[in-house]
């Protein structure tokens, strides 16, 4: 008759086991949320920040896809740029001129999935500031410099400004909230415009496929040009000869222009 042999596993080798085998488990659980790191969109964070001395003129160009651009009044004497998101690509690429009066920011991903960026910039009240971003929103607060704001497919909204405003895009909403610029022009080919100004002496706003809708504060005499392919209603006191000039055009749209709001 043959012996079956038998292994005996001593109170030594059980505490051994009792040891290593939740570390080898531990083990395959990290592996794993390395592995997902790597293949899941969206897990690795991005950080940036850096200033520096104040310029008269600040150019910002966010770029192809996935930044959301936020403008505001900082501080007096210096610039200060913050950059966050997310990427599960390329790395998010933001650069800053030696002397602060360029920022370039982009996510270098075709695709806003693999690439997610919101860019914050704070500059001194009475800054110039040009900004261009492509498909994605743009907003400015508190600006007493002129604002040059340009998107392709993203909302441009302004609040609070008080320096001559130049808003344009082809497929995105403007919006202009508590502004009392003395100038102000907003275009856009495919979307609506909003602006809530107080006694402009200069207003200019044209959209192709949109409504426009102004408000001009209180009522005074302006001079307005209304051309619209649906509906325009003038609610203003008008005069031809009036210092204050509004011209609203919308070719397949309404044009409303009121005041006392």
């Amino acid at each position: 008759m043959s012996e079956m042999a038998t292994t005996m596993i001593t109170p030594t080798r059980r505490r051994m086991l009792i040891i290593v085998l939740p570390l080898l488990a531990l083990s395959v659980v990290i592996a794993g949320l390395i592995i997902s790191q790597d293949l899941l969109p969206g897990t690795r964070p991005y950080e940036f920040s850096t200033e520096r001395a104040a310029v008269p003129t600040v150019t910002v160009d966010a770029g192809r896809t996935g930044v959301d651009l936020d403008l505001r009044a900082g501080p007096a004497g210096r610039i200060r740029v913050y950059g966050s998101g997310s990427y599960s690509g390329e790395v998010p690429e933001i650069t800053v001129s030696d002397d602060g009066s360029r920022i370039d920011a982009d996510c270098p991903s075709s695709s806003s999935y693999d690439c997610e960026l919101e860019l914050s910039v704070e500059v001194p009240e009475g800054t110039t500031v040009i900004a261009t971003n492509r498909d994605g929103p743009i907003e400015a607060q508190g600006f007493n410099g002129s604002l040059r704001l340009s998107t392709r497919d993203g909302q441009i909204r302004i609040t609070d400004a008080a320096g001559p405003i130049d808003a344009e895009s082809d497929n995105g909403r403007i919006l202009v909230e508590e502004s009392s610029a003395r100038s102000v022009s907003a275009k856009t080919r495919n979307s609506e415009i909003t602006l809530e100004l107080l006694r402009p002496d200069s207003v200019d706003a044209s959209t192709t496929n949109g409504t426009i809708g102004i408000d001009l504060g209180p009522c005074q005499p302006y001079a307005v040009e209304a051309d619209a392919g649906d509906e325009a209603l003038i609610v203003v006191p008008t005069d031809p000869r009036a210092p204050r000039t509004v011209r609203a055009r919308a070719s397949n749209g309404s044009v409303f222009i009121e005041c006392g709001g």
